[in-house]
């Protein structure tokens, strides 16, 4: 049976142990304790059961230094859901770490907006002069994927990570990734038609949206930082 399997019938028998009649709690907790004394955890590990590490495709880049933009999405998304992330390079993937629930639902709306922003941005790619150079091209690309997400970060309210929640993930960080370095990022070029590139990408990001909704608005515009594993 795989840990998380193990996990989650210790979830149910925990469950069971709070039963109104005495002997079902009795004889849960019982199985409950065998199973942790199995599992090797103690009486602290308990509460790291709730506290997950969603992965997913980081879809947008591959690189040590992601452009600003995709910094700027991911660190939205985590604080849209009251979770933190990790970003690993080596396997293109991102890990949101928080309250199982909210990790999961964090993994689906960063996949729904990475994509939308992807194909706009590609979009505005292919209309732009073939004329240009390439680099003027892709900087004018990555000044309209900027103000996206200026844009689509100004529609979503951020929810707070409690003390407690957030000593937890610490602590999952701490034992399931050990040590973390901060993820820097490149912003776009300044190239020629920059502003006008960067308020295209604005007025498409105020469409952006996430099949259950996110409404709102963030009361700080910083893109912030993301953390980073794995990267030489």
């Amino acid at each position: 049976m795989s840990d998380q399997k193990l996990k989650d019938r210790l979830r149910k028998l925990l469950a069971l142990s709070r039963s109104s009649n005495p002997a079902e709690a009795a004889l849960a907790l019982e199985k409950a304790q065998q199973l942790m004394a199995q599992m090797g955890l103690g009486a602290d590990d308990l509460e790291l059961l709730d506290i997950n590490g969603e992965e997913v495709d980081a879809l947008l880049t591959t690189s040590t230094t992601p452009p600003l933009y995709v910094a700027g999405l991911i660190r939205m998304v985590a604080d849209a859901m009251g979770v933190d992330v990790v970003y690993t390079p080596r396997k293109r993937a991102l890990h949101f770490i928080g309250h199982a629930a909210k990790a999961e639902i964090a993994g689906y709306a960063y996949g729904v907006l990475a994509r939308q922003l992807r194909r706009q941005r590609s979009e505005f790619l292919k209309g732009q002069s073939k004329r240009l150079k390439r680099a003027t091209r892709i900087g004018r690309a990555d000044q309209y994927a900027e103000g996206w997400v200026y844009a689509a970060r100004k529609k979503v309210a951020t929810l707070a990570i409690s003390q407690k929640e957030e000593a937890l993930i610490t602590l999952w960080k701490e034992r399931n990734m050990g040590d973390l370095d901060t993820c820097k990022n490149r912003p776009a070029k300044a190239v020629r038609g920059k502003d006008d590139a960067w308020s295209h990408g604005w007025r498409d990001g105020k469409n952006a949206r996430l099949d259950h909704g996110v409404n709102g608005s963030a009361p700080s515009h910083a893109l912030g930082n993301i953390r980073q594993i794995g990267a030489a």
